[in-house]
C-alpha cells in the first residue's frame, strides 16, 4: 500500500502540474525540471516496473525534452538506491543453497544496481564473476506497478502529444518484456547465445554465463572490465577513432543479432554496454529483453527497409501493410506523412558520413511521428515492430550521444541478405 500511494502521490502531482502548465501556462522551466528530479528520485527508490518504466522514458523521450531534463532521466540508466546485503543473501540463499560455499567471497556493496536487480562483484572457485539478483518484491509488484503507471500514461500522454492515445496495448507489450526480464533463467540462454556468437570476435564480446549457477532470480556470469558507455558524457570525452569505432560496432550489433542470431537485445541502455578501451572491445552486457522474430518477420522487415532506400513506395506501402505497420484502410493524408516519414528515417543510409549530431534529423522524426500518430485511425501498434525499433531508435540516440559521423551504407548488406531470406 505504501509504494501504491508514493506512485499514485506522483502521479497526482504530474498531472496537476501539466494541466497548470497546459491551460494557465503558470509553470516555468525550473519548475518541470524539478518535476523530472523528484520522479527520478522516487522511482529510483521504487525500483522495479516503475523504475524500468522510467528508464523507458529516458530511453525515449530524448527528443521531447530539454537537456537539462534528460541529464536527470540519464540517472536512472546506471543508478538506483541499492538494498542492503542482508537482503540480498536472503534470495542467495534461497535460490543458490546448495552452491553459496563455492564462492570464496561476495562484496556487499554492489557495482550496479538497477531497476529489476543489483549486481555484485564475488570470487567463485578462484574466478571473477559477478552475480545478479532479483530485488526481493520485483515480480510480485510487477502488476500493481504497471496499472498504476499505465494509469499515469493514459492521462499524461494526451496532454503532450495533442492527440488520442490508448496506452493499453502499449502497456500490454510492455508487461510481456517485464515478464521476460523478470526471469533469469531466460536471460542465462540468450547470454549464453550470444556470448557463443560473439567467440572469436575481435571487438565485440559478451561475457561467459555460469548455467549451473543461474536461476529464475539469480544470475552469474564473469567479470568484464571496461568503462560504460553512460559515462561518457560527451564526444570530445573519446578520440575520433574510438568514437567511430564504437559507432560502427553498434550499427554491427544490430544488424547481426536481427539479420543472422534472429533475435534483438531489445533495451539499449547506456549501461548495457562497455568499451575496453585497452583491448578496443565493445563488451555486451545484460539480455533479459532478448526479442526472438520469425524468418518471415526478419525476411519482410528486410524488404521493407530495402524498398524504403530504393523508393519504391508501392513496394514499400505493401510491405508496411505485410508487417502490420500501416492499414490499407488509411487516409491519403496519412499515407503522405508516413512516406515522408520513412523516407526522412532512412536518411542516413543514403547520406556518406552521416552527422547523428544534427538536431535537424530528430526533430524532423518527432514532428513527422507526432502528424502520423494524429492521423492513422485503423493501424495498430505492431508488437514486433516495437522491441525492433526500440533497439535501433536507441542504437541511433547513442550514435547522436558519440557526436557519430559514420558511413552505414556498409550495414545495409546483412539486411538485402535478410530480404531473400526462405520462409
Amino acid at each position: 500500500m505504501k509504494r501504491a500511494w508514493k506512485l499514485a502521490s506522483l502521479a497526482g502531482g504530474l498531472l496537476v502540474e501539466e494541466a497548470k502548465r497546459k491551460f494557465a501556462f503558470q509553470q516555468t522551466s525550473l519548475t518541470r525540471l524539478n518535476q523530472v528530479r523528484a520522479l527520478v528520485v522516487e522511482l529510483s527508490r521504487l525500483k522495479g516496473s516503475a523504475m524500468k518504466l522510467g528508464q523507458l522514458l529516458a530511453l525515449e523521450a530524448v527528443d521531447f525534452l530539454p537537456p537539462e531534463a534528460m541529464a536527470i532521466l540519464d540517472r536512472l540508466q546506471n543508478q538506483a538506491d541499492f538494498l542492503p546485503f542482508d537482503q540480498v543473501n536472503a534470495v542467495l540463499r534461497a535460490e543458490l543453497w546448495s552452491h553459496v560455499h563455492r564462492f570464496e567471497s561476495i562484496d556487499e556493496i554492489p557495482i550496479a544496481a538497477a531497476s529489476l536487480g543489483q549486481v555484485h562483484r564475488a570470487r567463485f572457485e578462484g574466478n571473477e564473476v559477478v552475480l545478479k539478483v532479483q530485488y526481493p518484491e520485483a515480480s510480485k509488484n510487477l502488476d500493481s506497478d504497471l496499472k498504476l503507471v499505465g494509469g499515469i500514461a493514459e492521462r499524461l500522454l494526451p496532454l503532450l502529444v495533442k492527440t488520442d492515445f490508448d496506452a493499453r496495448e502499449w502497456m500490454a507489450t510492455v508487461r510481456e518484456g517485464f515478464l521476460d526480464e523478470l526471469n533469469y533463467s531466460r536471460e542465462a540462454h540468450w547470454n549464453e547465445v550470444f556470448h557463443r556468437y560473439y567467440l572469436g570476435h575481435p571487438h565485440i564480446s559478451a561475457p561467459r554465463v555460469y548455467r549451473e549457477l543461474c536461476t529464475s532470480r539469480v544470475l552469474v556470469s564473469e567479470y568484464a572490465s571496461g568503462r560504460s558507455i553512460s559515462s561518457f558524457t560527451g564526444a570530445s570525452e573519446l578520440p575520433a577513432s574510438s568514437r567511430e569505432l564504437i559507432s560502427n560496432l553498434m550499427m554491427e550489433v544490430f544488424t547481426r543479432e536481427f539479420c543472422e542470431i534472429g533475435a534483438v537485445q531489445s533495451d539499449p541502455n547506456l549501461g548495457n554496454f562497455l568499451w575496453n578501451e585497452n583491448k578496443s572491445q565493445l563488451v555486451l552486457l545484460d539480455f533479459g529483453a532478448t526479442r526472438e522474430f520469425s524468418p518471415a518477420f526478419r525476411r519482410n522487415y528486410s524488404r521493407f527497409i530495402v524498398a524504403a532506400l530504393d523508393q519504391d513506395t508501392p513496394r514499400m506501402l505493401r510491405l508496411a501493410q505485410e508487417i502490420g505497420v500501416f492499414s490499407e484502410l488509411e487516409s491519403d493524408e496519412a499515407r503522405s506523412i508516413f512516406v515522408a516519414m520513412i523516407e526522412r528515417s532512412v536518411e542516413p543510409f543514403r547520406t556518406a558520413h552521416f552527422d547523428f549530431s544534427s538536431a535537424t534529423y530528430a526533430d524532423d522524426l518527432r514532428k513527422l511521428g507526432f502528424l502520423l500518430i494524429g492521423k492513422l485511425k485503423h493501424t495498430p501498434p505492431p508488437k514486433d515492430l516495437f522491441f525492433v525499433q526500440r533497439k535501433l531508435g536507441g542504437v541511433f540516440q547513442i550514435l547522436r550521444r558519440l557526436g557519430a559521423r559514420i558511413d552505414l551504407q556498409p550495414h545495409l548488406e546483412p539486411f538485402r541478405k535478410c530480404a531473400e531470406l526462405v520462409t
